[in-house]
């Protein structure tokens, strides 16, 4: 079996338009830029490898070095070897066969060209773990094989056992191993050439990996207690004192995996977030070279980097976009910003950037000749998203936005989002037949569109037929009749869950139904109604969260199959959770149904993903070009999580459900339950298409509000006040609140 990886032609080449720090990013517009000193750009060359690279990726000068699995058919052997390349010739040797002793747990360069592993074996006999420290030269002769278990052990409670966290080697042959101890403790141990242990260096709980700079010096990188925005520092490590050594800070902090590598002479390459900084260790300054995305690599399945010796980047990174994947060289080469043609940037504006937005924002910008997407987090807290709102009123707000952290309906109210019908209705890759109305209407107000959901899930209780009969809705006095037909103790939900407390149902059942208490259009409220006073004795039966934190319930799943509780409440995220809630039933045909309301189906819609068009935007031909890209088949078709808005994907994915094929293995288990996963019938796939079909948003959340039912509920829970005493007081309060703010609705 040939595994021999060899490099393929070059598949793509096109220019990263984000600027070194004190460059211009470009004008916006499609045309040539003149070039001003320090303008620079990076350009991209991505060259495909084949094979399968299915360990460790190390890189050092210009070498690679990677393990692989083989199998000889003519031995009926297997096992794994090393593999060297020469990352400008692009040939490939065989350095060594691992020995089949132990599997490698992790793995370093020596300055001389060879290699530094640590082999970890178990004994499942006697359940030992043993840890080998081997080394092998340029030509991958074995130089050393040492058993250093015991003394990476040292100290270890035997219950937890000692887990290395990372490996290093400096310019003098040392070999440095990032222990964590008995689950708590970390220590940095040194190891000589012969594989005698030099120190052992206490490490805090700051720690997170050790590195190395372009000159040989091995560091530990660290949190930055000291830095008022959080950060990383670098702590240099002296092999001959045994103890950390200078510090060097001002590495940011960001969102995402810290990946760390030598660079060129006193310098470190760092992978933060989306960004690829240097860190000058001469003048302690650390500069952000390029952004990840602008490269076409989405930094979640990055595999390495490393700084030529010409002064190129390479990434090394796997392609999840096809169903075989593979991985990508790709050479990063700093260029005048004369020779690059630019496009029009847009930006998009989020909170956080998911990991599904990123590889399409990639997609996009390298298969899009006119627009380029430039990413604006944020961040999550209070204060870091009001930043967005601000901008939007200072009018340099995002282009696209992410509505799934904003006040949409104040965004609409105050015209901030574009009508995307007129957009949709003129892309001729895309109809509204094609989508379903329903999700799609979610985000209609008068006609019109102010954003798109790509893909969503539903909210939903799920009970036996018999109880349920043919309903597709019901009202509070429904659930409290068919309780009063049952045996005294039968719970409506199941207790050991939030899904039961009287906090949860009570704002629940308030966002389904507060269009009916409140016109915001006369400036009246009737939360005095019986209506209201119905549901708020309804829920008032229900145990509270803190009650529910400290009860004990036999198994939840028991309680389910011998009726004890009626119905189950589910976050519809996938095909089989519908089929695994199914089976908890014990056999017994079952239904999906909403939680009970005054109007509507009660199933609610939770939009993990949905993001509209800036009014200001000045191009909102490209910036739906990218939306319409989230609704295209390629897209919808590859949603594995959540059900997606595309009509035809959701019948692949329901289709792909149904065949006997998809499962052959995995499944899931909670309790006393077990769920093998397993085909759905014709059946289960007609009842979440009728769910789905069901699925509205709630009304918008008004925090001001519900404070309020909740400070007026309190005293009629406690047993203080009746339900429409405390009624009375909330529609009191609620009244003045709405007179007060009706004109801003």
């Amino acid at each position: 079996m040939n595994i021999i990886k060899k490099i393929l032609t070059t598949i793509l080449c096109f220019a990263l338009l984000l600027s070194l720090a004190g460059c211009g990013s470009g004008s916006g517009e499609n045309e040539d830029v003149e070039e001003t000193q320090n303008e620079y750009v990076y350009t991209a060359e991505y060259q495909a490898m084949e094979g399968d690279f299915s360990g460790d990726i190390l890189m050092r000068g210009n070498t690679m070095y990677y393990t692989s699995y083989y199998y000889d058919a003519e031995t009926e052997t297997s096992g794994q070897r090393i593999y060297s390349m020469d990352l400008i010739s692009h040939e490939e040797t065989v350095m060594a066969y691992i020995p089949t002793s132990g599997t490698p747990y992790a793995m370093t360069v020596l300055d001389d060209g060879g290699i530094a592993l640590l082999l970890f074996a178990v004994n499942y006999d006697t359940g030992e773990q043993t840890y080998e420290l081997l080394t092998l030269d340029a030509d991958g002769t074995e130089t050393l094989r040492q058993d250093i278990t015991a003394v990476l052990s040292e100290g270890s409670d035997p219950e937890y056992g000692v887990y290395p966290q990372s490996m290093e080697a400096d310019s003098n042959g040392n070999i440095y191993i990032y222990v964590l101890v008995s689950g708590i403790n970390k220590s940095i141990m040194i190891f000589d050439a012969q594989g005698q242990r030099q120190a052992n260096i206490q490490a805090d709980g700051l720690h997170q990996t050790l590195c190395r700079s372009g000159d040989g010096r091995v560091f530990a990188v660290e949190y930055d207690q000291g830095s008022i925005n959080g950060g990383y520092q670098l702590v240099c490590i002296n092999p001959q004192a045994g103890a950390l050594g200078d510090t060097f800070d001002g590495i940011p902090a960001g969102s995402g995996a810290l990946y760390c590598a030598p660079g060129g002479d006193n310098e470190i390459l760092f992978s933060m977030g989306d960004r690829l900084y240097s860190y000058d260790l001469t003048a302690s300054v650390c500069s952000e070279i390029l952004n990840w995305i602008d490269s076409g690599i989405d930094v979640s399945n990055l595999q390495g980097i490393v700084r030529l010796e010409d002064g190129r980047i390479l990434a090394i990174h796997y392609d999840y976009t096809d169903e075989q994947g593979e991985t990508e060289l790709v050479y990063l080469t700093r260029t005048p910003a004369s020779q690059v043609r630019q496009k029009t940037i847009l930006t998009y504006g989020t909170a956080f950037l998911d990991y599904d937005m990123r590889a399409q924002i990639i997609e996009f910008n390298k298969t899009n000749d006119t627009y380029r997407i430039e990413v604006e987090e944020y961040g999550l807290t209070d204060d870091e998203t009001m930043q967005l709102d601000s901008a939007i009123v200072s009018g340099s707000g995002p282009d696209i936005i992410d509505l799934s952290s904003v006040d949409v309906e104040n965004y609409i109210s105050s015209g901030i989002l574009t009508d995307l019908y007129p957009l949709m209705n003129a892309d001729p890759s895309l109809n509204q037949e094609d989508l379903q109305m329903n999700i799609l209407e979610a985000m209609e107000r008068d006609g019109k569109l102010y954003g798109i959901i790509p893909s969503y899930s539903v909210q939903v209780l799920m009970g036996r037929v018999s109880d349920l009969g043919d309903r597709t809705s019901w009202t509070v006095q429904d659930v409290e009749e068919l309780l009063a037909s049952k045996p005294e103790g039968t719970a409506f939900i199941d207790y050991g869950s939030d899904y039961g407390s009287r906090e949860y149902l009570l704002q629940t059942l308030l966002q389904l139904n507060l269009d009916s208490y409140i016109d915001w259009n006369t400036a009246s409220c009737s939360f005095d109604s019986q209506e209201f006073i119905d549901v708020l004795e309804f829920v008032g039966t229900f145990p509270s969260v803190e009650e529910l934190r400290f009860d004990h319930y036999e198994d939840s799943y028991d309680r389910l199959r011998n009726g004890q509780t009626l119905m189950m409440a589910i976050d519809l995220l996938d095909v089989q959770r519908y089929a695994a809630a199914a089976a908890m039933f014990g056999g017994d045909s079952v239904r999906c149904i909403g939680y009970p309301t005054s109007h509507g189906t009660g199933v609610i819609l939770n939009t993990f993903m949905s993001y509209g068009i800036s009014e200001d935007c000045e191009h909102k031909d490209g910036a739906w070009a990218f939306l319409s890209s989230l609704l295209s088949e390629d897209f919808q078709d590859n949603i594995s999580w959540q059900f997606p808005i595309r009509i035809s994907s959701l019948e692949k994915k329901l289709a792909k459900e149904m065949d006997p094929e998809t499962y052959t293995n995995g499944g899931m288990s909670a309790g006393s339950f077990s769920y093998k996963y397993q085909p759905i019938t014709q059946e289960q796939a007609d009842a979440i298409r009728e769910v789905l079909s069901m699925a509205e948003p709630m009304s918008a959340y008004n925090q001001d509000i519900f404070t309020i039912i909740s400070e007026e509920a309190a005293p009629y829970f406690a047993g203080q006040k009746s339900a429409a005493d405390a009624a009375e007081v909330m529609q009191n309060r609620i009244q003045i609140y709405v007179s007060e703010n009706s004109s801003d609705q």
